[in-house]
């Protein structure tokens, strides 16, 4: 696997150096650097000391349903995950 930078300028690719000389067609990934670009990552305010309960955890990953469920009582979770208190 060889790097090479570049720059993207309106659509169009500008090395930044001369590509090496390889022998046939080889395949390429590009990978276009957000920097000085607006994010789209988690809010900050989802980045604090804010400890979840297992309803908002069981919602995050989508099984908010299973929550509070007769299969989900029975189940003990701290010994399922091996987790010491």
């Amino acid at each position: 696997m060889t790097a090479i930078q570049a720059t993207l300028d309106h659509g169009n690719l500008l090395l930044d150096s001369p590509l090496p000389k390889f022998a046939g067609r080889v395949p390429a990934l590009i990978v276009i650097s957000d920097e000085g670009q607006s994010t789209h990552g988690l809010p900050a305010q989802k980045l604090g000391d804010h400890s979840f309960d297992a309803e908002e955890e069981f919602e995050a990953i989508g099984l908010r349903d299973f929550f509070g469920d007769p299969v989900d009582e029975k189940i003990n979770w701290d010994k399922y995950f091996s987790i010491k208190k």
